[in-house]
């Protein structure tokens, strides 16, 4: 197994709106998710985080089994189950064409032919792809103001990076040939973008940002861009599997060969300040679930999403 000393964040979250982040002194676990079993939550890795000067280890993504209780005590360190969702991904394996008959349904494959068609036919629309370091400097400043104006920067404040430190890391994976960026363009104008990471083995391809510009809804870019990634991948027979990220969406469910159940998970010494942070973060969880319960049985939650993502859209 693989660990590697990072400083991240913990985000407390009121369903998609960000109240705020704790930073946390982590130790991170690497390896990708197919390749890990649930056995990894079983105990803090004592030995590694001793070795680093850390006291908070960091599973992003792990199988767990869905009656594996939020807080348990083993051995002087609390293990925190975070968050739960199922990780979306494609194996790809095969042609592009029996793919698309053996796990899209009939009627998403005769809307995507249709979307693919139309921006065929369009004069002076275009997909462009970005690998090369050089590459990847022209397409960051694109693609992030392209992601000032996307749903999932404005309401859910996870657009694509603006720091120094993302900049360094995109630069040194694409040196590696471990970075793809994609933009779709109508014109000059980007409207949809993927930024893509490539695992050590080249082989695993994890979708980590992507959006689409709101005024070009209507040409579903964003499914759009999902489909050709998928459709160059198949062609290029390089990657095994695309992985759409964990957590729930429409449109992994509509491409993935398979999901597994997993979790967020974190092992903790139980010092005041990490029982602060992981207790909080584990109160507000569920009050808001219990909150959210109370809304559905009302019929308010739909409206309240939608009140959420306007006011997100006319920030």
């Amino acid at each position: 197994m693989s660990w590697v000393a990072q400083d991240t964040t913990l985000a407390f979250r009121v369903g998609v709106v960000s109240l705020f982040e704790a930073p946390l002194r982590t130790l991170v676990q690497t390896e990708h998710f197919t390749a890990l079993a649930p056995a990894v939550t079983e105990q803090a890795p004592r030995a590694e985080l001793a070795a680093a000067a850390r006291e908070v280890a960091f599973i992003p993504s792990c199988p767990l089994p869905a009656a594996a209780p939020s807080l348990s005590l083993a051995d002087g360190w609390v293990r925190y189950v975070a968050r739960r969702h199922p990780h979306y991904y494609v194996e790809v394996d095969g042609d592009f064409d029996s793919y698309l008959q053996r796990h899209v349904s009939k009627r998403s494959r005769k809307t995507l032919r249709r979307l693919e068609r139309r921006f065929r036919r369009q004069g002076d629309a275009r997909l462009r792809e970005y690998r090369r370091a050089a590459e990847l400097e022209r397409f960051l400043p694109l693609a992030r103001r392209l992601s000032r104006r996307t749903y999932q920067e404005r309401l859910l404040q996870r657009g694509i990076p603006r720091t120094t430190e993302f900049q360094r890391r995109t630069m040194a994976l694409a040196r590696a040939d471990r970075c793809r960026g994609l933009l779709l363009f109508i014109g000059d104008r980007p409207v949809a973008y993927d930024y893509c990471e490539i695992d050590p083995g080249g082989t695993i391809m994890v979708i980590e940002h992507g959006g689409y510009d709101p005024a070009y809804e209507r040409w579903s870019p964003g499914t759009l861009l999902d489909y050709l990634l998928l459709q160059g991948s198949f062609a290029e027979r390089q990657i095994r599997i695309v992985d759409f990220g964990e957590g729930e969406g429409a449109y992994k469910a509509r491409f993935a060969t398979g999901q597994a159940p997993c979790a967020t998970v974190y092992f903790f010494r139980p010092t005041p300040r990490h029982l602060a942070i992981f207790g909080g973060h584990l109160l507000l969880h569920r009050g808001y679930a219990r909150g959210r319960d109370l809304a559905a049985e009302l019929g308010l939650l739909e409206p309240i999403r939608r009140t959420a993502k306007l006011l997100a859209a006319n920030r």
